[in-house]
């Protein structure tokens, strides 16, 4: 080509056209295809890279610029974006969807409209085989499925919320899905909605939540061909499902400006949302093909042709002036139009209109290839063959439909179970509800009961190891004799409990033993297990209970016979007191707690001392309860060994317990603390 005529081309292209893995394969063909055509005109190509949220900046150019998803009405830009079908890509001098040309131009309505009505017709036939036949939109949509949806319902197909041509809504996006459900609830018709596969808005998402079992609304994710097969009527801003719904015929009524703005009806207030329930609209069967035919023929291309490519840009050229290159334009699309374009040559004044009379040379001979093409294929086929299939086809409707009426009959019955069911749950939730209350209730009278109960027995224990209780002993042992004689047998063997350690006046339960020593000498069974267990210290016993070292006895005996009875301790490190009233059970059988815990109380890992902790001690040595050796036993054994557990610690809480007062209590806490 002659240098001066080299044309200067910029394009913009997103990084989004080649990398998004929903719908790259369109843009990276139609790039691929531009730069071929433009390749052969020897241009000069500047791309831009532009970033996604760019549409509104200013674009201008010295030349002819091809512009991506951008609004604005400077010469010589034209604006690309990807239509509602796949591979189709709009082509528009002001921007796309309600700011584009189409969707407020007279005249191209006007052209519409002059189309041929059969040519309409097959190319809507034509782009729903390719779009609706095989379940293919904008992103990918799942299998059709028995459909669960129910019959003569209206269709809302949602939008991101954070879309740009929201802002072209006439009504807040919200208020309308309030209005399309209040209505459906009204009148007790279905209202069908989809979210966008890709919308993440939590309000939205709040919004479907509170509807998932609203009465008349169903939430699907059935592929929007089934749910627009079969919609009554279809409810949108300006989403391209609302251009999809005009190709399966249904009625659409949006309330956004939109580029099929001539084939729906306007929804202006929020009162209209209840037009679409009546399904009814001013549209026309043939305004809707018409119109439908010349936007994927004369305002979209086909990504997949380079025909159609090269014809729009043929086109923005001849509008920027440069006849010289339009001549230029060489393959076989240019062999059947070259008087027209040295005519174009010519004529300067006439350039736009002979461009597109170019441009409609190219869509007859391609509609004439496909004529030959559906004569030769349809010459084979015989009448009787399609009587046979026509025959064929009719029954199966036939069956179909009445499969359809009776799975409509069906999930009735099962709605109208359904909604039983569910008063059924809500009946039962309050009764659940009440029951919950009064277990509540019952519970915390129980607790209350409980606490005063620990309140009485705290106070119980300070009083009984008081000092003053302990002072006071001998007095209340003689009140007790002198009572003696007037009480009955009964009253006087209950209170031998309370008697000091004198062996001689305690009563002692006998029990069989195995050896002939009485029960608690030296060489009875008892004895013996007391001694093997290593937990009685004799020489603690009698320096704490000065009563019995000055009487002589036994300490063992003594304690067998009546020191655990008086709540006496063996050593310092097991509190008899402290483990009957943790257990009470023991308490109440009389049973010897230093016995019970070797025999029994270690292996049922019972507390000796309210400061040992059993399960901590066991998970810090793996001790084992099954063991002969008691836990209490082991600890002893170990704490010499280790300064995890200090010897000094269970003896200190003796003299804790013995303070009489909070004070002297909070007292010892600190001088504890403090060493």
């Amino acid at each position: 080509m002659n240098e001066q005529y080299s044309p200067w081309v910029e394009v913009e292209v997103p990084s989004a056209w080649c990398e998004h893995p929903l719908v790259g394969e369109p843009h990276r063909l139609f790039v691929a295809n531009l730069f071929g055509i433009l390749a052969d005109l020897d241009a000069v190509v500047h791309t831009k890279y532009v970033r996604s949220g760019d549409d509104f900046v200013p674009r201008t150019t010295n030349s002819v610029l091809f512009s991506y998803h951008s609004v604005g009405d400077a010469p010589n830009v034209w604006r690309i974006k990807e239509g509602p079908l796949p591979y189709y890509f709009s082509f528009d001098r002001r921007g796309y969807s309600g700011w584009s040309e189409i969707a407020h131009s007279g005249d191209m309505y006007a052209q519409a409209q002059q189309m041929d009505l059969e040519e309409a017709r097959r190319i809507v036939r034509k782009a729903r085989e390719e779009s609706v036949g095989r379940n293919v939109s904008k992103y990918p949509q799942p299998s059709i499925s028995v459909s669960n949806l129910p019959s003569g319902f209206v269709f809302f197909p949602l939008q991101i919320t954070s879309d740009t041509v929201l802002k072209l809504s006439r009504l807040d996006y919200f208020d309308v899905l309030d209005a399309a459900v209040r209505t459906a609830q009204e009148r007790r018709q279905a209202l069908v909605i989809k979210r966008h596969p890709l919308c993440t808005d939590e309000k939205m998402e709040s919004a479907l939540e509170k509807l998932r079992d609203a009465p008349f609304v169903t939430i699907t994710e059935a592929s929007v061909h089934q749910c627009l097969a079969g919609a009554r009527s279809v409810l949108c801003c300006n989403s391209g499902v609302g251009f999809e719904a005009l190709l399966h015929g249904k009625p659409v009524f949006s309330f956004g400006e939109s580029d099929y703005n001539a084939a729906a009806e306007r929804i202006a207030r929020i009162e209209d949302v209840s037009s679409v329930f009546d399904g009814k609209t001013a549209v026309t069967a043939e305004t809707r093909d018409r119109f439908i035919a010349y936007f994927l023929t004369r305002y979209c291309f086909d990504a997949r042709s380079s025909e159609q490519i090269a014809a729009k840009v043929r086109h923005a050229f001849v509008a920027a002036g440069w006849p010289q290159v339009v001549s230029t334009f060489r393959g076989a699309s240019e062999d059947g139009s070259s008087k027209v374009m040295e005519f174009a040559v010519d004529r300067p004044p006439h350039l736009p209109q002979v461009a597109l009379l170019d441009e409609r040379v190219q869509q007859i001979a391609s509609e004439l290839a496909e004529l030959r093409r559906q004569t030769a294929a349809n010459r084979f086929a015989s009448s009787d063959d399609l009587t046979r299939a026509s025959t064929e086809i009719s029954g199966q409707f036939e069956k179909m439909l009445a499969e359809r009426n009776k799975f409509d009959e069906d999930r009735r019955h099962l709605e109208n179970d359904r909604r039983r069911l569910e008063d059924d749950r809500r009946r039962l939730d309050e009764i659940i509800d009440s029951l919950r209350a009064d277990v509540a209730r019952a519970e915390a009278e129980l607790t209350a009961s409980r606490n005063e109960t620990r309140a009485w027995q705290a106070r119980f224990d300070q009083i009984r190891y008081s000092r003053s209780w302990r002072v006071l002993a001998p007095a209340r042992y003689l009140a007790r004799r002198l009572r003696g004689a007037h009480m009955p047998a009964e009253a006087e063997q209950a209170a031998v409990v309370e008697q000091p350690a004198e062996p001689e006046q305690v009563a002692v339960v006998e029990q069989p033993v195995p050896v002939e020593a009485p029960f608690g000498s030296p060489g009875s069974r008892e004895y013996e297990i007391i001694v093997k267990s290593g937990l009685f210290d004799r020489d603690w016993y009698l320096s704490q209970y000065e009563d019995i070292a000055v009487a002589g006895t036994d300490p063992i005996e003594h304690f067998l016979k009546a020191g655990a009875q008086e709540r006496r301790n063996p050593c310092a490190f097991f509190d008899a007191g402290f483990y009957l009233w943790v257990y009470p059970d023991l308490a109440e059988s009389q049973v010897n707690p230093l016995l019970h815990y070797i025999e029994y109380g270690s292996r049922e890992n019972r507390t000796p001392h309210p400061l040992f902790d059993v399960e901590w001690f066991k998970a810090t040595t793996g001790f084992d309860p099954e063991s002969d050796e008691t836990a209490l036993a082991a600890y002893l054994r170990m704490a010499g060994t280790t300064d995890v557990w200090p010897t000094n610690l269970l003896s200190r809480c003796r003299t804790m317990l013995n303070l009489d007062s909070f004070d002297e209590l909070d007292g010892y806490i600190k001088r504890v603390v403090a060493a």
